[in-house]
């Protein structure tokens, strides 16, 4: 995975053409009601993302979509218009090998399938199948919370990138939505989910100080609607500056590319600076 090129314009032509699609035609899953295979994390323990000859120095991104009600129409508003402009402005500021992976998130309590995993991708085929694979489940429950300790979950305990292993470099994962996140999983909702056990109880402060050992950590808050104000004190208290308020969800593409910029281009400019100072060394 991951050793695929991004063609920013073929990836806008596709774009054009899904706009002439409805949702449901782009997402299959959504009239098969069911989730892809392919993104069952009960078959899956391991996302790696691996430097290869085509991507040499990878950045991870996590990007955690809430599928959930009205958050359903950030994914198709990322396949119909503006995923190729996300990429492009990431690799056009230097961050050349951005590999992202999609995460669909749901309700642990009322969804079938509250995780959704996909795989880090850098082609823009490769990127799009896996969004599209994507279930929009829709229900989520009525209890203003979702499952985004998911996210941080996985992050932590079943991913391996080289830009930490090798270089000690962080990525980037991303959560988005509207609720608050549910406050902790046990072994139950992990044997439900993922068909493993965990020890204990794992609250959402503890899961998130365990995915940001490796990541970078978000919150993209959606503020449209009823459940965005009432919620966003927890994300400040849990996230602080790091929980971002987004007046419109149309803004989440140029918010997305900014922090990935910015981390990135951190990311490359201390390794190029450790790999010419360790040739200075040798050379002394």
């Amino acid at each position: 995975m991951g050793s695929h090129s991004y063609n920013s314009t073929k990836a806008s032509l596709r774009s054009t053409m899904y706009q002439g699609q409805s949702v449901d035609t782009i997402f299959a899953q959504a009239k098969k009601r069911r989730v892809h295979e392919s993104m069952d994390p009960k078959a899956i323990r391991l996302r790696e993302c691996r430097d290869s000859d085509v991507h040499p120095m990878t950045f991870p991104i996590m990007f955690s979509l809430d599928v959930t009600g009205s958050m359903g129409r950030i994914p198709a508003m990322l396949i119909q218009s503006e995923l190729p402009t996300l990429v492009k402005g990431i690799i056009d500021s230097g961050v050349t090998s951005p590999q992202i992976l999609f995460l669909g998130i749901g309700d642990q309590y009322s969804d079938d399938a509250p995780l959704q995993v996909g795989q880090f991708e850098g082609g823009d085929e490769q990127m799009e199948l896996w969004l599209k694979n994507t279930w929009l489940e829709g229900n989520g429950g009525s209890n203003a919370h979702e499952s985004y300790l998911l996210s941080w979950y996985f992050a932590a305990n079943h991913t391996a990138t080289d830009a930490f292993d090798k270089r000690g470099k962080k990525g980037l994962l991303i959560t988005v939505g509207d609720e608050a996140s549910h406050g902790s999983i046990d072994s139950s909702i992990m044997n439900k989910i993922m068909d493993i056990s965990v020890e204990g109880t794992l609250t959402d402060k503890v899961l998130l100080a365990q995915a940001q050992e490796k990541w970078e950590c978000y919150h993209l808050h959606v503020m449209e609607g009823n459940w965005g104000p009432r919620t966003l004190g927890y994300w400040k208290d849990l996230m602080g500056e790091n929980c971002i308020e987004v007046s419109s969800y149309k803004n989440i593409p140029k918010i997305v590319a900014e922090l990935a910029i910015k981390h990135g281009q951190v990311a490359q400019t201390q390794t190029q600076t450790q790999t010419q100072t360790s040739h200075h060394s040798i050379m002394l």
